[in-house]
């Protein structure tokens, strides 16, 4: 039998025991209570640090309605999206690694200034993160390689410097990359090729140099890869066909060199690829049009040897621009094109007949044994058409006016003619847009409603020799030469009684007159006039380095730089241009405008 000390000593036992289980799960839930109370307080003050949003008595109780805000059951901000709409502006506070819970941010379009903050990288469930389109400057911090979870990131539309860390190569979930339209330096750094969940890669229009590492090439699943307009340099990777899922490929605008590699053929989904103004040489592969892409452009490269022809199919493209290369050879007949480009090239022999009037003669020009067969049945053809009519002395009919100015100067320019008189009502001052030294500019409508500039010489300086000599230097000029980034002339008529330019229409105007007003020049933000100085320097480097023999326009102006819808620049106004003979070293004429000649020059004039 017990004693009654050990029954008392049993049952104080089992209450002890009690108390714990009862006492310490309490304990356990306060703890957890409080740490998710400091978390929350933590995110509020967070909050007020950003300066984003603004409460009376900066009451952030009711942050989880506030515009742009979304959060979790527990309170705690799963997404900001500030895009558009929140007035965001400043820099990037570091108080945004307080967002422990937060899995997508965007802060794109707006005005966000200062460097990328650290902090960033404490947000381990971060999956989304854009903050493109903004004045973001300095580097990415190397601590970003910790957000483990990232899917999206977004920094486009920057001015962020520096090279790509290494550490990104740590962010193992990502499906797009996008660095895009940033200063960013130096090479691709190999640890890319970690990413095997990419699907989307862009990192064009930046400083890039260096070779492709061979690392990217086995990103099975990379779909869309942007690497255009870098300083990017060495040979195309014969590695591509391991992209088995590309099917958009863009490394234009580098110094790229070497052969296009045939294992290219062997990306069976490609419907783009862009690999034009590099150095590329050798000939274009057999297997490239084996499973040819929706768009091919390989122009303004070193390409030889003739263009594939031996299929059994007519080979469909949707674009194809092989212009400025060395191709020699005729034009298959299999080939088709929406949009065609093979001008400036030594292709030979006659133009397919469907050819002829699919496409205009911008596709072929620059062939000078194109033309030859073409040119002669047209001759012909006009010339029987011309005895026809003086022979039976038929009344001269009314023809239909169609418009395409292009096709009239080739066959009819009389037709041409009559549209610009009816379009300008005879040059009527209603339709004149500016005055410049010796001509006078107007705005035409022709019939198919396409939009033209007319630049014509004044009857009275018509009869001034050096008047009509610039007149008629800019017509040969610009007759000889294409770019996208000189203005485009359409046609020109030098009668002695009337003479005058046809040109693309610039519906901006000239960089003078959209700087002289102050709503228009506030519209060209600092990324705008990059822009035009970057489209005014390719037109200079194309006259001077891709131009033989070279030309020199001799004097460029914000008056001789005009400017379309898109605000994209174009060169114009030729008639001082010298074409330059690079064994003379006799070049002393100098001409220009006042304000823009050499400061130790202007005593010459």
């Amino acid at each position: 039998m017990a004693s009654p000390f050990c029954c008392t000593t049993l049952v104080l036992s089992y209450v002890s025991i009690a108390l714990v289980v009862t006492i310490f799960p309490t304990f356990g839930t306060g703890s957890t209570g409080l740490a998710t109370t400091s978390e929350l307080e933590m995110e509020a003050k967070a909050l007020l640090h950003l300066g984003w949003w603004s409460w009376p008595g900066n009451d952030t109780r009711d942050r989880c309605r506030w515009e742009g805000i979304s959060c979790n059951e527990a309170g705690s901000i799963t997404r900001i999206d500030c895009s558009r709409r929140v007035a965001v502006s400043g820099s990037i506070s570091p108080e945004i690694g307080a967002f422990s819970s937060l899995e997508s941010l965007n802060l794109s379009h707006s005005a966000l200034l200062g460097e990328l903050p650290p902090s960033l990288g404490k947000l381990t469930l971060l999956e989304e993160l854009d903050l493109s389109d903004n004045s973001i400057y300095g580097s990415i911090p190397l601590d970003w390689g910790n957000m483990k979870s990232l899917k999206q990131l977004d920094l486009s539309n920057n001015q962020i410097r520096g090279p790509i860390p290494p550490t990104l190569g740590n962010l193992t979930n990502l499906e797009q990359l996008d660095l895009s339209f940033n200063q960013i330096t130096r090479a691709i750094p190999r640890e890319i090729g970690n990413l095997k969940n990419l699907s989307e890669l862009n990192l064009s229009k930046n400083k890039l140099n260096g070779s492709i590492p061979l690392s990217i090439f086995n990103l099975s699943r990379l779909s869309h890869f942007y690497l255009d307009s870098n300083l990017l340099e060495g040979p195309l990777p014969q590695e591509m066909e391991n992209l088995k899922a590309l099917s958009f490929l863009d490394l234009s605008n580098n110094k790229l060199i070497g052969p296009i590699p045939s294992q290219i053929g062997n990306c069976l989904v490609l419907e783009e690829l862009y690999l034009s103004n590099n150095h590329i040489t050798g000939s274009i592969p057999f297997e490239v049009f084996t499973c040819p892409p929706q768009t091919l452009d390989l122009s303004h490269n070193f390409i030889e040897g003739e263009i594939p022809h031996q299929f059994d199919n007519d080979l469909y493209f949707n674009i194809l621009d092989l212009s400025h290369n060395n191709l020699t050879g005729m034009i298959p007949e299999s080939l088709w094109a929406s949009e065609l480009n093979l001008s400036y090239n030594s292709l030979e022999g006659p133009i397919p007949e469907d050819f002829s009037y699919r496409f205009s003669s911008d596709s072929f020009w620059g062939n000078k044994y194109l033309f030859l067969c073409f040119l002669a049945f047209l001759g012909l053809g006009v010339l029987l058409f011309l005895r026809s009519r003086a022979k039976d002395k038929i009344p001269e009919p009314n023809v239909t006016k169609n418009g395409d100015l292009f096709s009239i100067l080739n066959f009819d320019g009389r037709i041409a003619f009559e549209d610009i008189i009816e379009a300008t009502n005879d040059f009527d001052i209603r339709y004149c847009i500016g005055t410049g030294g010796y001509g006078s500019v107007y705005r035409a409508q022709l019939p198919s409603g396409k939009i033209i500039a007319l630049k014509k010489l004044h009857r009275r300086e018509a009869e001034v020799l050096a008047f009509d000599k610039s007149f008629k230097n800019e017509a040969k000029i610009l007759s000889e030469i294409r770019h996208k980034n000189i203005v485009k002339l359409h046609g020109f008529c030098l009668h002695n009684r009337c003479m005058f330019l046809i040109y693309e229409y610039m519906a901006r105007g000239s960089l003078f007159c959209v700087l002289a007003y102050d709503n228009e020049a506030m519209e060209l933000d600092w990324i705008k006039r990059v822009k035009i100085i970057k489209d005014t320097a390719c037109a200079l480097s194309y006259l001077h380095h891709d131009c033989h023999p070279p030309i020199v326009h001799r004097d460029i102006s914000s008056n001789n730089i005009l400017l379309n819808s898109n605000l994209e620049a174009c060169v114009s106004d030729f008639g001082a241009a010298r074409l330059i003979d690079p064994d003379s070293s006799n070049q002393t004429m100098l001409v220009g405008t006042y304000g823009y000649i050499a400061p130790g020059q202007v005593s010459k004039l």
